[in-house]
């Protein structure tokens, strides 16, 4: 820096120094003055601006927080809604589809019993049918084996009475001899000319 410039800068510090103390010693002979006065000065007081009420203060304040709330609340409502909306969205789509699925899932379970219980039912009457035409079948033949076997032992027991009842008369009708039990007699032939030997 030039001397010429240090020493302007130095002329305005100094006339600011200057300034400073003529406006401080203005005060400090104020306050003479009226330290002197004392009481029988007359100072001017302002007029008090009427406070105000901390009642009516607080509902303002509350009344600009619920508007300021408000605005906010609409702005976000405005900026928030498609967000809210896409995710509700996918949301209700996973349940939407969940939901078909158990429904659909439930009306194919009911659907398949009663296939399967007509299926059931038909092989169930098929293998009673056949079961029953086997019982049947075995009964016949049981019975059968048993009528046969019936019908044996009457034919037996029939034969039996005839021979006992052809044997007791047999021996009440004849007379037994000796030469009866003696050794058979010899076998006659008949020779060529039709007498016998």
């Amino acid at each position: 820096m030039s001397a010429a410039a240090e020493s302007s800068i130095d002329n305005v510090v100094i006339e600011e120094e200057k300034e400073d103390k003529t406006q401080s010693v203005r005060r400090s002979t104020r306050a003479r003055k009226t330290k002197a006065k004392g009481t029988t000065a007359k100072r001017k007081r302002k007029k008090k601006e009427p406070e105000p009420n901390p009642d009516e203060a607080s509902s303002t304040m509350d009344a600009l927080r619920a508007q300021m709330r408000e605005e906010v609340r609409n702005s976000l409502r405005e900026t928030l809604m498609p967000i809210v909306r896409a995710e509700l969205r996918e949301e209700l789509k996973d349940e939407v589809v969940e939901c078909l699925r158990v429904q659909l899932r439930d009306e194919l379970q009911t659907s398949m019993k009663a296939d399967m219980q007509d299926e059931i039912r038909d092989t169930v009457r098929e293998e009673m049918r056949t079961e029953l035409h086997n019982d049947i079948q075995h009964e016949r033949e049981e019975m059968e084996r048993r009528m046969k076997q019936d019908l044996h032992e009457g034919v037996v027991l029939e034969l039996r009475r005839e021979l006992v009842s052809e044997e007791t008369v047999a021996t009440a009708t004849h007379k037994f001899d000796r030469n009866l039990l003696a050794a058979p007699a010899p076998r006659r032939t008949f020779s060529r000319n039709g007498k016998r030997r």
